[in-house]
């Protein structure tokens, strides 16, 4: 289905809206290689017609239903829509009363700028999608002017003219008659699309409302909801209020906070890939748990308190507070100053979003995006909320770099690939994407070891420069001895490690298990070991996620290079394997 040959959401200026789309037959359409959504038309069967239902902005009411339509195409009119200005048209096929098994669903945007709404003057002047205003609401004067992505405003709410005038707020809000005059050239109105909890996602047991941003569980078992839209870059600004939180003796399960899309709300407590704050042991305690490892407490939480999040996904750090006390409990942490906060190492270069979670029954809690004004001051450099675009998903492409936040002492060169020591203390560079699953392969070249502890290998999240370079501690490696450690000790060596050597290694996150060999040789110096097999790894013990790591001991002069699958690999990649290590 398209409007305007777009798949959604639609911006749409039109009554009625032209809705185009294909249908099915399930009699002639093969078993095994079903039709896309996209592709071209087949001829229904006997008796097939479609319906399409008009839905409200949240998606989850059903406003008008258009139904025995035949052809591939229908004028849906604007009325269908009771005053709305946004919905959803989803699409099925009937025949007999009996619907498909799914529909096709597209959200739609009015755009409408009524008679006379705008008088514009100046070059160039622009209007953007989503802005819907009475007659007469707004005169705007001088070069630079400027509308985009806007909402409804009441007659004479407006009047901007001149320079540097600028005016901008979230999806929403309402300004009163004669609320604004602002003066000067660049004038400028915008606005924000926030995201929202997801219906598609949430647990069976979970009941959204209030526009899809509250969540409400009435099952007794781990359940949970998370946000429709990901991020995988960027600094954000939420806030949510404890609308009921069951105050159960023992530890129970209630979070709020951050994770991966991998996380199941079955082990969300305990994975690592995640930051969250658990209300827990009978009310007593808020602890932020972040990646498995309490990082933070606070004290318990009541009915109504309002809590904030700040993520800054560039630099791999979360911030919570409670009701507008310390952030993380400290008074010295600050997001703004990038200062106190809890690391997201196995966060870094995946997309998370908001999420909530909960095994008690009546525990409930509100969102806020962005669509209605915080509570607290937003920290400086901070997006205000959590916007609907860009919508990272694990989307992104391409293959990861040494170019960590939290490299020490080295200097990168050769696009981020090749590290060098750069003075005589302990240094790590690693890089900023993380691994919780899967099974990769990558190889690194040696160009000058000169201390016992150089390696090279996979670091945990909470590695440093001091415990990588030391016993393998926080992570798995091969130092200049040719020794391999995992989980904290030792007993395989490929032999001395010299200037010049390759060495390649397999991970395989899904079974806990690494290989490492020298220059082609035997996977961790057994005849008989292989990844491939998944024989002879060296086991990994309490792994929540890893990247890639150079590491140097103290001396001078060191460098190592990463082969992350940018360039042919050396050697062969095992079967099973991805060659490389991805970003996502």
């Amino acid at each position: 289905m398209s409007i305007a040959f777009t798949h959604g959401p639609a911006y749409v200026t039109t009554d009625p809206i032209v809705v185009s789309f294909s249908r099915r037959n399930r009699l002639t359409e093969s078993v095994a290689s079903p039709l896309g959504w996209t592709e071209p038309d087949q001829d229904p069967e006997d008796g097939q017609t479609t319906v399409i239902e008009v839905l409200d902005p949240t998606g989850t009411t059903v406003v008008t239903t258009h139904s025995g339509i035949t052809g591939t195409s229908f004028d849906v009119p604007k009325a269908s829509f009771g005053g709305n200005a946004s919905g959803f048209l989803q699409i099925w096929a009937e025949r007999d009363g009996i619907r498909s098994y799914q529909p096709y669903r597209i959200q739609v945007i009015f755009a409408n700028l009524e008679s006379a709404s705008f008088t514009l003057t100046g070059n160039p002047a622009r209007v953007g999608p989503m802005l819907s205003a009475s007659a007469g609401s707004f005169a705007l004067a001088g070069p630079d002017v400027q509308f985009s992505q806007g909402f409804a405003v009441p007659t004479g709410s407006f009047a901007l003219a001149g320079g540097a005038a600028g005016l901008s707020f979230s999806t929403g809000m309402v300004a009163g008659v004669g609320s604004f005059a602002l003066t000067g050239i660049a004038a400028t109105l915008s606005a924000q699309l926030n995201t929202t909890l997801d219906p598609a996602t949430k647990g069976s047991n979970v009941t959204l409302s209030s526009g899809n941003l509250s969540a409400t569980n009435s099952g007794t078992t781990k359940t949970g909801a998370r946000s429709v839209h990901s991020k995988a870059s960027g600094k954000y600004y939420f806030e949510w209020t404890v609308n009921a939180h069951q105050n159960a003796v023992g530890a129970n399960f209630h979070a709020v906070g951050v994770a991966t899309e991998e996380v199941p709300y079955a082990d969300a407590d305990a994975v690592a890939c995640m930051a969250a704050v658990a209300f827990e042991n009978n009310n007593t305690a808020n602890v932020v748990w972040s990646q498995g490892v309490n990082s933070a407490s606070f004290g318990g939480t009541t009915d109504g308190d309002v809590w904030s999040a700040a993520i800054d996904l560039d630099n791999a750090m979360v911030w919570f507070r409670q009701n507008g006390g310390n952030w993380n409990g400290s008074g010295t942490a600050n997001p703004a100053t990038n200062t106190g906060g809890i690391k997201l190492h196995n966060m870094l270069g995946m997309a998370v979003s908001p999420f909530w979670g909960t095994d008690k029954s009546g525990d409930r809690d509100t969102f806020n995006f962005g669509d209605s004004a915080f509570t607290y001051t937003v920290p400086s450099g901070f997006t205000a909320g959590w916007p609907s675009t860009p919508d990272d998903g694990n989307a992104t492409s391409g293959k990861t770099t040494l170019s960590g936040p939290d490299n020490v002492n080295v200097t990168l060169s050769n696009g981020s690939l090749t590290a060098s020591h750069s003075n005589s203390s302990n240094a790590i560079a690693r890089s900023k994407h993380a691994k919780a699953s899967g099974k990769y392969y990558v190889e690194f070249t040696v160009g000058i070891w000169a201390n016992t502890n150089d390696g090279i290998g996979f670091a945990y999240a909470n590695a440093t420069a001091t415990n990588v370079t030391a016993n393998g501690s926080n992570s798995t490696a091969v130092y200049r001895s040719g020794n391999i450690w995992a989980s904290g000790s030792t007993g395989t060596s490929l032999g001395s490690v010299a200037n010049g050597d390759r060495i390649d290694a397999a991970i395989d996150l899904d079974n806990k298990l690494v290989w490492y060999r020298k220059n082609g040789g035997s996977w961790n110096n057994s005849g008989t070991a292989d990844p491939a097999t998944g024989t002879g790894g060296k086991s990994l013990s309490g792994v929540p996620g890893v990247s890639p790591f150079v590491g140097f001991g103290t001396a001078t002069g060191q460098s190592a290079t990463i082969n992350v699958g940018d360039t042919s690999f050396v050697g062969s990649v095992p079967s099973g394997f991805t060659a490389g290590w991805p970003v996502a």
